[in-house]
Formats: structure tokens, C-alpha cells, sequence
């Protein structure tokens, strides 16, 4: 008994050993005055940190600019759960050098940012990535986390231009108020780009999409641009669902601009169950979906509601400059300019469906609803793009199914990734978010098999 005994301590004091010789992460604090073995910078809280830690920052203003580190995993969050703090300087992070043969993931809750926040990627790794993670947060001036850094937002909001590889968007709200006089609105800028093997690798090994889900964009757009000519196998498709956008201010643009600078990509764009209001000034102009590379694609706008009536042959609801297939169809359109409508794609064309150039590709225009007086703006809720006349009007396919198990619903609250599925008042308990739930259309009861379910969740402050 007593050797049993022995063995089992031996173990213990083994296993012990072991334990202490682990690294293990710590939480470092941060407040206004702040002293050792505290901080009172964000900025000297980073230089002492290690990989895993959390620096946890007191509510208040933060006047110190603040870098972080390449290679550093860590995460940045209010000390308190549900507060903010203020950060009054600029921002920097910078991007995964392969010095520590890793990848990198920084996470950011709850910080109002008032100055700029730039990635620093000129030594950044091609076989390494670093990734930013941002909850809940508020960026006043220019969000540009660049190229090379791997970057998801969640619930956040955004007042100035965002532009970086962006894989996740889902909840934020992009708003600004620019002045009228220009045509070129602050628009999230989604860039893909090449010259990192490990981002290629990170979108192979997830389900390879790009996800832009749930958000409120006030006088902006999306625009998403391939760079250089070696990623056609790690993306495949820009999904672009259940967003509400409104136009508020009288300038020009284009709601959704799908442009690839070479001929090697072929991505697919799935854009479905947005909400678009142009109503304020009827007099703007611009594209729905303007679409622009020499690659076959192809583009499905399915479900959507297109509240807007000045469209002209000269800016066509859609315009292309590509080969490919386009499939328009179960959309909700209130314009007086639309109908008879066309299918074919002509920059002679007196369409105001289509213009541009669809060359060598194809297009299938089916089951719409034009010119219709009973779709009136005041059936759009002006929070969440919410359209409320009528129900059902969306494509009767299983992937497009509403969550209740009915025919889709046009606009944002219609489909698989319905805007309540996000956002309250349906998501008022707790601090989790449930971001992505994958189970397949139809599940079959088969012996032995079992359904693929796949989800992903964040929490908030």
C-alpha cells in the first residue's frame, strides 16, 4: 500500500512540476494613474505583455497613442463588463513578422477610438498572419488595419473609411455624415489580396466565404477589390446578406461594387435579402451592383428590396463589365423607371435594368416585383430595414428558407441569416452573440449518418 502510495505522490509531484513550468497568461490592469505593478498606459501595458494575456483598461480617456507589437496574441478589453473606455491618440498594430513561427490573433472589446488606427504591414511574414478580432467598439476617424492583417468585425461602429482584408462582418453599423458636395462616400473597403501564403491557407482550412451579414450601413457601400493574381483557390464567394442601406445625404454611389483587378479570381458574389432606401434625394445616382474584371463569376441578387426611383438607362439598377452568369431574381423594386425590363446587357441599352458589358456570360431575370404603389418606404422600418407590407415574396428554394421554415421573406428579415438573428430584441439576455450557424437544408435520417452542424459564437463586453 505504502509503494502505491509513494507512486502516486511521485505523480502528483510530477504532474505539479510540470504545471509550474507552463506559461501561463495574467491579466494586466489598466487606469487613469495607474501604478506599478499597474499601468496607467494601454501603451506600456503591451511592452510587458505576453502571449495570452488580457489587459484589462479602466473606464476613462486615454491620451497616449499606443503600438502593438508584432507576433503578440492578446486581447484588450474594459475592466468592467458593459463599459468603454476612450482612446484619445492614434492606434497602431503591427503585422505578423514569422519570427515566432505563429500566428498572431489580437482582440479588441469596447474601445472608443477617437485618433486613426493603422497596420503597419511593410515586414509583415508570408507564411504567418496576424489576425484582428474587433467587439463592440467605436472608431471616430479612419479604420485601416491594411492588407496583411486578417481582420473580423463585430458590433461595432464605424463614422470614417474602413479599409482592410476583412473576412467577417456581421452586427456593425457604418454611418457618416459627410457633406453633400462630394461623390465619394467613406464605403467599407474590402480588400483580398495576395502575398501571404498563410492567409491563403487560413480561408482553405474555414469555410472559405467572406461574410457580410447584419449591418446597418447610413450613406455608405461596400466595395470589395481582388489584388494580384494568386488567391482564386483560397476565397470562394462574398456573401452579402439581410444589411440594411440607406442613403440619406445627396451624392453619388454605388451600393455594392464587386471589382477584381486581374483575370485569375473567380469568386462568386451572393448578394441577398438586403434592404437599399434611396428616397431623400431622388435626384442621386449610381449602381445597385456594379460588378467590373474579366473573370467569369457568378453573381445571384436574389431577395433584395430596392427602394428607389430615379435610376436611368445612364446608371442601371446592375452593370457589368465581365463574362459570367447573373441570376436577378425575387427582388422587390418600387421605381416607376423599371418595366418593361430587359435582360440584356448593352451600354446602348435603354435598360434600366442592366447595362455594361456581360460579355461571353448569361442572364436569368425571373419573378421580380416592379412598379408597384403599394410598396411604399413607410413599410420599411428605418432601423432595421425591416419590410413589412408583405411576406412570402422571396424564392421558394431551401437554401433560402426562413428560419421559421416558410418561404423566404424579401428584405433583411427574410432567409437563413435573418437581421434577428442578431440584433434585438431577440438577443437582449446575456453578453454572447451567436455569430454563424451552419446545418445542412435537409437533413436525412439515414442509419449511421450523422449531420455536419457547425456554429460560432463572440461575447460581448
Amino acid at each position: 500500500m505504502l509503494c502505491t502510495k509513494q507512486k502516486i505522490m511521485k505523480k502528483i509531484t510530477l504532474l505539479l512540476m510540470i504545471i509550474a513550468s507552463a506559461s501561463f497568461s495574467a491579466d494586466l490592469y489598466v487606469f487613469p494613474g495607474g501604478t506599478s505593478p499597474n499601468y496607467s498606459t494601454i501603451n506600456d501595458a503591451l511592452l510587458n505583455a505576453s502571449d495570452g494575456d488580457k489587459i484589462l483598461v479602466a473606464n476613462g480617456m486615454y491620451t497616449n497613442a499606443f503600438t502593438i507589437p508584432a507576433n503578440l496574441s492578446v486581447s484588450i478589453l474594459p475592466l468592467i463588463d458593459g463599459e468603454t473606455y476612450i482612446v484619445a491618440g492614434n492606434v497602431t498594430m503591427n503585422a505578423n513578422d514569422g519570427s515566432n513561427q505563429t500566428n498572431s490573433v489580437v482582440n479588441i472589446h469596447g474601445m472608443v477610438l477617437q485618433g486613426d488606427f493603422n497596420g503597419t504591414t511593410s515586414n509583415a511574414s508570408s507564411s504567418q498572419f496576424a489576425q484582428l478580432n474587433v467587439v463592440n467598439c467605436e472608431f471616430h476617424s479612419q479604420f485601416n488595419p491594411h492588407e496583411k492583417i486578417l481582420t473580423n468585425l463585430y458590433y461595432s461602429k464605424f463614422y470614417n473609411y474602413v479599409n482592410g482584408m476583412i473576412k467577417e462582418v456581421i452586427g456593425n453599423t457604418f454611418e457618416t455624415n459627410q457633406s453633400s458636395t462630394s461623390n465619394n462616400p467613406p464605403d467599407l473597403k474590402l480588400i483580398h489580396i495576395s502575398g501571404n501564403s498563410s492567409i491563403s491557407s487560413f480561408y482553405s482550412s474555414t469555410d472559405m466565404k467572406m461574410k457580410i451579414y447584419a449591418n446597418k450601413f447610413i450613406n455608405r457601400g461596400i466595395k470589395f477589390y481582388y489584388i494580384n493574381n494568386n488567391q482564386s483557390t483560397s476565397i470562394s464567394e462574398v456573401h452579402v446578406a439581410n444589411n440594411f442601406f440607406k442613403r440619406e445625404l445627396n451624392f453619388n454611389g454605388t451600393i455594392f461594387c464587386m471589382r477584381n483587378d486581374n483575370s485569375y479570381n473567380n469568386c462568386d458574389h451572393l448578394i441577398e435579402n438586403n434592404t437599399v432606401v434611396f428616397e431623400e434625394y431622388p435626384s442621386n445616382t449610381g449602381w445597385f451592383y456594379y460588378a467590373q474584371g474579366d473573370n467569369s463569376q457568378t453573381h445571384i441578387i436574389r431577395n433584395n428590396v430596392i427602394y428607389q426611383s430615379s435610376w436611368s438607362n445612364s446608371y442601371a439598377a446592375n452593370y457589368f463589365t465581365n463574362g459570367g452568369i447573373c441570376i436577378f431574381e425575387n427582388n422587390l423594386i418600387n421605381s416607376l423607371n423599371y418595366g418593361p425590363y430587359s435582360s440584356t446587357v448593352s451600354s446602348s441599352s435603354s435598360s434600366y435594368m442592366f447595362n455594361g458589358s456581360f460579355s461571353g456570360g448569361s442572364i436569368s431575370v425571373s419573378n421580380n416585383h416592379l412598379n408597384s404603389d403599394s410598396y411604399q418606404s413607410s413599410n420599411i422600418d428605418q432601423s432595421s430595414g425591416k419590410y413589412t407590407a408583405l411576406n412570402n415574396l422571396g424564392s421558394d428554394i431551401m437554401d433560402c428558407r426562413d428560419i421559421d421554415d416558410t418561404r423566404n421573406d424579401v428584405g433583411t428579415y427574410g432567409g437563413p441569416h435573418s437581421w434577428n438573428n442578431y440584433h434585438e430584441p431577440y438577443q437582449t439576455v446575456g453578453k454572447g452573440r451567436i455569430l454563424d450557424l451552419s446545418i445542412p437544408s435537409v437533413i436525412y435520417g439515414l442509419p449511421g449518418v450523422s449531420p455536419t452542424v457547425k456554429s460560432k459564437a463572440i461575447r460581448l463586453n
